[in-house]
């Protein structure tokens, strides 16, 4: 509850209160009577609070999916409240307990929900009690004796598939791969993400195991969203590499809570703001339905516009990162870990594939000739940053490119191709025993501990967890 439960989320609370006691004293104002007053807000504020549920569940619910419409489902909240008003303004004595039975009803639910927080707290449920849960032992017992340790460069492009699917479901015989045997590299063509969310699937990478007692949070909220990023702040391999006297080079968004949020309305909004979502302030909180009633339904939304440009300078800046890693002279003898986590071929498809900005024409999702002009771009960067990184070779290095999961928009094809992820491997004594082709994201830093570290860790079985309720 760390994530809901913050001062926001307690502000937000208050003022929903206040609004229910300003729609009960607005109520009796018109009404007269405090009974009739009473069950008049209480049901204009439980349609407030739970329409977005309502609309959610409407629309899950084939059937009743024409319910689901915004305004469909407006007027009918608006009937049943007139409805119950005109039906039962006259009968006093039922109201009373009516009102009773609400009151009660409120009661048991708030200390339903109070008694979930303390059992969630007491049994380690919490989100600290879960993060501590996932805490990754595998590298506690490895003791380096190696004083000449690699540099690591580390290149996530999120959102980056493998090979065989690229050729199957868009016909694209992807040259990067002959392009990265050329420079050296080992890639694996049909290499699998374990996860198909950005910061699970990286936590895992970097805790070199699959993460215990996360499957129920394999749903996209932006509070699993958060929690995935509490992991990975707590990874095993970044505490490892200090102990041995790395220098380190970060940009990911799951570095800074900060930079997540500020990705825009395409990223991931605050806790606030999902909440928000779930009442009857979601009519004008979705930026496409105010502009279908100003008219302008054929125009992008302004926060749309600005969170595509937020994803642009994001990535301007990742790249920077990773070429100023690559000229930058280091300045100790100590070792270099330098990790950059890229939004491309990630939506939303802003770029051709020369890397100029386009006038997209919607955000992004199920639009793979976007992806595909993105994911070419990509290959350019990848050429620009490898061609950089082997430049220099006075400096033993090691190169992992990955995606940290695959397309997810298909429509029309098996859930395990949304795992396929780009994966290649450059290591500086072109030695790659016991990498193969089909490895899984999992297995990344096992290898490289094995070969490089002293390690003696056994490989883990290569597959696929899948999302909640798929």
């Amino acid at each position: 509850m760390e994530l809901i439960l913050t001062s926001k989320v307690l502000i937000l609370f208050v003022l929903y209160c206040l609004l229910a006691y300003v729609c009960f004293g607005l109520s009796k104002l018109f009404i007269k009577s405090t009974s009739l007053s009473l069950l008049i807000s209480t049901l204009i504020n439980v349609a407030f609070l739970f329409y977005g549920q309502i609309q959610d569940a409407l629309f899950n619910i084939t059937a009743l999916r024409l319910l689901s419409n915004s305004l469909v489902l407006l007027i009918i909240c608006t009937t049943c409240v007139l409805g119950v008003f005109f039906l039962v303004r006259k009968r006093q004595t039922r109201l009373i307990i009516i009102n009773r039975f609400l009151l009660l009803l409120f009661s048991v639910l708030i200390l339903y929900e109070a008694g979930r927080i303390g059992y969630k707290i007491v049994s380690g449920k919490s989100i600290s009690g879960i993060v501590k849960h996932t805490k990754s032992h595998a590298l506690d017992n490895i003791r380096t004796i190696d004083n000449k340790l690699p540099d690591i460069y580390h290149i996530i492009f999120d959102s980056y598939t493998n090979y065989p699917v690229m050729k199957d479901y868009w016909g694209y015989d992807n040259d990067i791969y002959s392009y990265l045997n050329s420079k050296g590299f080992y890639t694996m063509d049909s290499a699998t993400s374990n996860y198909k969310s950005t910061p699970f699937s990286i936590s895992s990478i970097l805790n070199l195991e699959y993460l215990k007692g996360v499957d129920q949070f394999l749903i996209s909220t932006s509070s699993n969203f958060f929690l995935g990023q509490r992991i990975y702040k707590d990874n095993a391999l970044y505490k490892f590499l200090k102990k041995n006297n790395y220098q380190f080079s970060i940009f990911t968004q799951l570095e800074k809570k900060d930079m997540m949020l500020g990705l825009g309305f395409l990223g991931v909004q605050d806790q606030t703001y999902w909440l928000r979502t779930q009442t009857l302030e979601r009519l004008y909180l979705n930026p496409w339905s105010l502009n279908k009633l100003k008219g302008n339904s054929n125009t992008q939304p302004a926060s749309v516009i600005k969170s595509m440009e937020n994803f642009t300078q994001y990535n301007d800046e990742a790249i920077d990162h990773i070429l100023n890693d690559c000229n930058k002279t280091p300045q100790t003898n100590s070792p270099i870990f330098s990790f950059t986590h890229i939004m491309l071929p990630h939506d939303p498809y802003v770029h051709d594939e020369n890397g100029n900005i386009i006038k997209s024409v919607g955000p992004g999702g199920v639009n793979m000739q976007g992806y595909l002009s993105q994911l070419k771009y990509s290959n350019k960067l990848i050429r620009q940053i490898i061609d950089c990184l082997l430049r220099d070779t006075s400096r033993n290095k090691i190169i992992i490119l990955q995606g940290d999961h695959g397309y997810r928009h298909f429509s029309n094809a098996p859930l395990a191709k949304q795992y396929g992820a780009l994966n290649a491997f450059y290591f500086y004594n072109k030695d790659y025993s016991g990498l193969y082709k089909n490895m899984s994201n999992v297995n990344t830093y096992r290898v490289v501990i094995n070969k490089f570290f002293n390690g003696n860790l056994p490989l883990l079985e290569d597959k696929i967890v899948l999302m909640k309720k798929e």
